[in-house]
């Protein structure tokens, strides 16, 4: 319909919006296809906010395909352009991204500069979902290095910060609970947390299902 339509802002958010959509259930492949398309529009007609949006999905697709050095330079590309435009929403959102690449890459030191600035951009604007997201990151970097404390006090704060309706965050919420819960040797509310989390994940199809399957497998292994 939006290449029917010939509106080249209108296509650019259909084709974000489908990108991030398949994105989620784990269709990279074709997650890649739509943000391309929509990323060759924006540089056709001038649509800055839409090109950095197009090249942050991109790198989430890339950094979840594990190709890092292909999701540095979407990630890079897309902060350098919304700092120049002082888009300061999405360069917030582009911190919490490169840093969850710094972070699985181990410049672990790297990733607490992005997500601290992105924390603090967060905050400022008082936008809770992409707080939520950044401290779920800020939260796995704690459990990196064994901030349990730390780890726990991120997680919490998702929880009481967004609604219910939040399914993602609360169910990452949830997850990094569940796993600060096994280094503590909680292994029944390491599980407790990590099926509530698996349940609310696989009820809308995300991909991310999967990992949480995976880690309570092997959590089983271990008791």
């Amino acid at each position: 319909m939006a290449r029917d339509l010939g509106l080249p802002e209108f296509r650019c958010t259909t084709l974000a919006s489908l990108g991030e959509l398949v994105l989620a259930r784990g269709n990279y492949e074709q997650a890649e296809q739509y943000l391309q398309e929509g990323l060759d529009i924006t540089h056709q007609v001038g649509l800055p906010l839409h090109t950095i949006q197009a090249l942050h999905t991109l790198g989430k697709v890339a950094l979840a395909q594990e190709n890092y050095k292909q999701a540095e330079q979407y990630l890079q590309e897309g902060f350098d352009l919304a700092r120049q435009i002082g888009a300061s929403e999405h360069m917030a959102r582009l911190l919490a991204s490169l840093g969850a690449l710094a972070r699985v890459c181990g410049t672990c030191e790297q990733a607490e500069q992005y997500l601290q600035e992105g924390l603090q951009l967060a905050r400022q604007m008082r936008l809770r979902p992409l707080l939520c997201q950044t401290l779920y990151q800020w939260g796995l970097l704690a459990l990196q290095r064994e901030q349990l404390e730390e780890a726990s006090a991120s997680f919490e704060e998702i929880l009481t910060t967004v609604p219910e309706e939040a399914v993602v965050e609360r169910a990452q919420a949830h997850f990094g609970l569940a796993r600060v819960a096994a280094l503590q040797g909680q292994n029944a509310q390491a599980r407790q947390q990590g099926t509530r989390a698996l349940n609310m994940l696989e009820a809308i199809g995300h991909r991310e299902s999967a990992q949480v399957r995976s880690w309570l497998a092997s959590l089983e292994l271990e008791t």
